[in-house]
């Protein structure tokens, strides 16, 4: 618990009926008014130690209280700091398996910005010292708006601060206000600071202790201990393809074909690969250091020499065992330095598998064996009750979908979709374009066999998807889903807080992938799929998703039309599809005979089992929804979302189940409100029903009226700025708080790498950056391309800062940096993805029709190539930064040669030598 509890002696008497009460492990106080000569005994608790930073005036001091059941796993080291009128104090808790780093700062109102920097100064460095760090205190910034800590500019402390904060690695957890005064608007004041939003997990805010003016804020530090031992023994096994395929070349199908049925062909087929498989696989053993590769046995038998050599110096005193002692101790750090970066430069050589492996299991918060608590907050005791606990949540979730006549649907039928071939040649082909590195489903059948092998496996594997669409079976393996529990976010014992990731076959994905593109064609030709639905659709994005919705609202607003926007949220959408309704909906688009019954037998009779290390939940039953993991899922869900998009009558844009309708409010917002009534209706008729607390309404525009929108008789709540697939848009459309956002966390990767790696190349650095860094802050680029000056400045400034994280080029020109990594200016690309998308748009690359985005100069009078834009007027600044006139001179300015280019690639080669004469 923390609070600010202004004066400790005046509300003693309080501060331990509170503490009795609530029995907190860990008290961390600002404004404790205590003096230096006041002892511990006097403020201090039977069952805590206090660790505390007094003000040699009045007022000020902080401290931190300890439980002291804590000391038996932990040991505890303590500081203390003054800067001026501000006071810190911090303690280490140390274990064999984490290091938390618990701080308490007091910053008062008066405190000058000389102070304030040397205070920030501080938080970097412990920053950058601890891994696990959490900072609570006062900090007395009113004037800052959370989280939205870019609505307004501050100079002084304020501006310092917010900056310290964008970059670094750290994150504020409060959103509350902490203190309330009578004739006063309560304001957040107490901060919390910490370097993995993960730690903490149910922050809540309590009432003051005594009559002070600050809440107490409790909250719950969480952290994960690895069950794994710290040297492990990997079993790796590489197989003989050579002498595989012989194997199978061999082999005589005709037995299987003459089997007659599905199974018992699949049972032959496994059967046959898993023998093949262990005749022609070598199994090595190695041991190896799971937490640090480069450490080797050599290295430890040298520490253990290095011990040695302290114990002689010890035992004698003389210089020359302090020497030698002393000698060996510089060259063992100067090898294991060394064999940090060959390991290093190993990885950058060994593929880019290898670096992002080791670079995933250093980035995120893992929780590799989970444990989590029941509905009564009981903690499971064992690997197979959470595993089952995390089972029935994720059956939880599905629909029971009741008997008896169903919803009224019709739908004129234009063309038929019943049969499929599966041929050894389409076979051969969705074989041969297999991912090695796709993990195998639960009939243990890898990509990698299949792909090495898919010559000798596309005949039988031809026959057994013949039969079994022609039986309208599946083998049971097929039918069955390993689900893999990796942690979101939020409290590590909640079940919800896990996302489910499923394992299935890939042999039956590869049928899956030949169905789907003739599902594909077939929505095409009979028009069923809205063009205004973009999600899991060949050429379209959620690029295409925003940026036709961008263009419209800001044409909108050009002629000073405000637009409402509602943002609906479905509830488990695909787990919940019931089965019955979707293969009616099927029948009636016209897909019918064997194709709609194979659907049906693959939605049924499915299960899942949850892994949780190496044990395994009870099989549940599936009872609705579209296989998640599955290829076929997506298409089946736009399928049965396709006729509400058609019944809306207002502007809509959707991304699978991500849905936006917006209008003008003067004019439209019963129109609004009426399809509202219909999407409402049709979650009932059709059993998905929406999150009514996750739809909201985005007013745009100066003179919107604030119209009240409802669903179900729940008025939808107004927000200032939402995440639109992925993309932070604000009622301005400024998008600077996305700015900002995206440099937050680049800057948290930059940290992380520079943690990770210690004294690391160019190579290696380049390309962890254009994997993990820049993708960050170029995502969806055309849409918020920044236009201030200062958004500008911050988003350069990530590549400036990381370029300087390569030893040889930290001391460099910026522009240097570059040139050596051949590397372009953020700017440069971002001009780059303007022009592409432009390019696609204009050459007809995306599947929906984005041409009235851009008005053509259909004149013969102009110079240059023929497929220049005409130039649009405008009065606002929405219009003017958007994507149009953002790449008008550019565009009207490139090569004829350019602009005919027939593939993006050649465009893009032409482009980049264009912009590298011009900019």
């Amino acid at each position: 618990m923390y609070t600010n509890i202004a004066s400790l002696l005046a509300k003693l008497d309080s501060f331990i009926l509170y503490i009795q009460d609530k029995n907190p492990a860990v008290v961390l106080l600002t404004e404790t008014w205590l003096d230096p000569i006041i002892p511990d005994s006097v403020i201090g608790l039977n069952d805590f130690n206090l660790y505390r930073t007094d003000r040699t005036t009045r007022g000020g001091g902080v401290g931190i209280f300890l439980n002291k059941a804590l000391f038996t796993d932990f040991s505890i080291k303590s500081s203390s700091k003054n800067f001026g009128n501000i006071e810190v104090v911090s303690v280490n808790c140390t274990s064999r398996h984490i290091n938390l780093s618990l701080v308490c700062i007091y910053r008062p109102p008066s405190s000058n910005i000389i102070d304030d920097q040397l205070l920030f100064d501080e938080i970097k460095s412990l920053s950058s010292l601890h891994s696990n760090l959490l900072i609570f205190g006062d900090f007395n910034f009113p004037k800052i708006s959370w989280p939205n800590i870019l609505i307004s500019d501050n100079d002084g402390s304020e501006g310092l601060f917010k900056d310290m904060l964008l970059t670094t690695n750290l994150a504020q957890l409060v959103t509350f206000p902490t203190r309330f005064r009578i004739g006063h608007t309560p304001s957040l004041l107490d901060l919390i600071l910490t370097s993995d939003q993960n730690l903490l997990s149910k922050i809540e805010q309590n009432p003051p202790i005594g009559v002070s003016d600050h809440c107490v804020i409790e909250a719950s530090i969480q952290y994960f201990i690895p069950s794994v031992e710290k040297y492990c023994i990997k079993e790796f096994s590489k197989i003989n393809f050579d002498n595989m395929k012989f194997d199978l070349a061999s082999k005589n199908w005709d037995f299987l074909y003459a089997t007659g049925s599905c199974g018992d062909a699949w049972d032959i087929f496994a059967t046959t690969i898993s023998d093949a498989m262990a005749k022609n696989t070598v199994k090595t053993k190695i041991r190896f250091n799971r937490k640090k590769p480069w450490i080797t046995q050599p290295f430890i038998r040298r520490a253990n020499v290095k011990k040695r050599l302290w114990a002689r110096y010890k035992a004698t005193g003389t210089q020359a065992d302090y020497d030698q002692h002393r000698n060996f101790s510089n060259i063992l750090k100067q090898d294991l330095k060394k064999a940090k970066q060959n390991y290093e430069t190993k990885l950058v050589t060994s593929g880019p598998k290898a670096v992002f492996k080791y670079v995933r299991s250093k980035l995120s918060t893992k929780v590799s064996v989970p444990i989590v608590a029941d509905k009564h907050n009981k903690l499971a005791t064992s690997e197979t009750e959470t595993a089952n606990l995390l089972a029935d949540f994720f059956e939880s979730v599905f629909t029971s979908e009741p008997v008896g006549s169903l919803p009224s649907y019709q739908r004129p039928v234009t063309q038929l979709l019943s049969d499929i071939s599966f041929s050894e040649d389409v076979v051969l082909g969705e074989l041969e374009k297999l991912s090695e590195n796709c993990c195998p489903g639960p009939d243990g059948i890898s990509a990698l066999v299949l792909k090495r092998c898919a010559i000798d496996l596309a005949g039988p594997l031809s026959y057994i998807m013949s039969c079994s669409f022609k039986t309208s079976t599946l083998p049971s393996s097929w039918r069955q889903a390993l689900i893999t529990p990796v942690f979101k976010k939020g409290d590590k014992t909640k079940p919800e807080n896990y996302r489910p990731i499923s394992l299935t076959s890939i042999c039956c994905k590869i049928m899956e992938r030949i169905i789907r593109k003739h599902l594909h064609l077939f929505c095409e030709q009979i028009n069923i799929i809205s063009p205004n639905q973009h999600g899991f659709l060949p050429r379209r994005s959620t690029v295409t998703c925003l940026l036709h919705c961008i263009n419209n609202w800001t044409l909108s607003l050009e002629r000073n039309i405000p637009i409402d926007v509602i943002y609906l949220d479905f509830e488990k959408a695909f787990d919940r599809v019931p089965h019955r309704r979707l293969l009616y909906k099927l029948e009636i688009a016209g897909i019918r005979g064997l194709l709609l019954r194979w659907i049906e037998a693959f939605l049924k009779n499915r299960c899942f089992s949850v892994k949780v290390g190496s044990l395994y939940s009870t099989k549940r039953t599936v009872l609705s929804g579209v296989p998640q993991g599955s290829v076929l899922g997506p298409i089946l869900f736009l399928l049965y979302i396709s006729d509400l998009l058609a019944l809306i009558k207002s502007s809509h844009s959707f991304y699978a189940d991500d849905g936006r309708l917006y209008g003008n409010p003067l004019e439209n917002s019963q129109a609004i409100q009426d399809d509202l009534q219909i999407i409402h209706k049709w979650t009932c008729d059709w059993l998905m029903p929406l999150n009514n607390s996750k739809c909201f309404v985005l007013r745009l525009g100066k003179n919107n009226p604030n119209t009240n929108y409802t669903i179900e008789n729940h008025s939808l709540k107004t927000v200032r700025e939402i995440n639109d697939l992925g993309v932070l848009i604000d009622k301005e459309l400024v998008f600077s708080e996305h700015v900002a956002y995206v440099v937050k966390r680049a800057n948290i990767k930059t940290y992380l790498f520079q943690k990770i790696f210690t004294n690391p190349n160019g190579d290696l650095m380049k390309k962890l950056f254009v994997s993990y860094v820049r993708p960050i802050i170029e995502y969806a680029s055309v849409i918020w391309s920044p236009y201030l000056i200062k958004d500008k400045q911050l988003l350069e400034k990530v590549q400036r800062r990381y370029t300087k994280t390569v030893v040889n080029l930290k001391n460099k020109s910026y522009e240097n940096r570059l040139t050596e990594l051949k590397l372009p200016s953020l700017e440069k690309r971002r001009i780059v993805n303007d022009l592409v998308c432009t390019y696609n748009i204009l050459s007809n690359k995306f599947s929906i029709n984005l041409n009235n985005i851009f008005v053509m100069a259909n004149t013969s009078r102009l110079r240059g190539h023929t497929s220049k834009l005409f130039h649009e007027e405008y009065k606002t600044r929405w219009r003017q930064n958007f994507l149009t006139n953002r790449v008008f001179h550019l565009w009207n300015n490139l090569d004829e040669q350019i602009v005919n280019s027939r593939t993006v690639n050649s465009f893009k080669k032409g482009l980049n030598i264009h912009l590298n004469d011009v900019l």
